[in-house]
């Protein structure tokens, strides 16, 4: 009885083995004839960090750390990228424009044995909008003087809108 027992289970063994094998079973994945439906959603940015006590109708710069400041002296731009002792003009008007000086990471050989180096810049931000109950610049373009002539860096100043 007992040698019929261990046949069965070893026969039993065997079947499961091959129908895994072979793709069957519950261990096997069929495809799916009906593709699961999904709806679309929209993307909805994160709100901005606004300050406490802001002036109505102030306008907005966001960096990459989601700060919204006027007229800010300092910006972070990039993730290597710093504009500091910015001085501004035409703020809050459609095209405003700031001097000031980049300081960069140069990543070379890599960023930790990289070294850091400043430059003159000019930041320029438009296309005001508004939106999360504020007015923020949406777009920028910095511009730095190297030994080797101007170049624009790309700019990551968020818009939230």
């Amino acid at each position: 009885m007992q040698r019929s027992v261990s046949r069965f289970a070893a026969a039993t063994a065997a079947v499961i083995a091959l129908a895994a094998l072979s793709g069957c079973g519950p261990g096997a994945s069929a495809p799916d004839p009906t593709p699961v439906s999904s709806v679309p959603t929209e993307h909805k940015p994160a709100p901005p960090i606004l300050p406490a006590h802001h002036p109505p109708g102030a306008i907005f710069v966001l960096d990459l750390t989601d700060r919204a400041t006027v007229q800010p002296a300092m910006v972070d731009f990039a993730l290597h990228g710093t504009l500091e002792r910015i001085q501004w003009s035409n703020w809050g008007a459609a095209v405003a424009g700031g001097r000031g000086t980049a300081l960069l990471r140069i990543c070379t050989p890599d960023c930790v044995d990289g070294h850091t180096a400043s430059y003159p810049a000019t930041v320029t931000l438009s296309h005001r909008a508004s939106c999360f109950g504020a007015h923020f610049y949406g777009d920028s373009s910095i511009v730095i003087d190297t030994a080797r002539g101007r170049e624009t860096l790309a700019s990551f100043i968020r818009n939230p809108c």
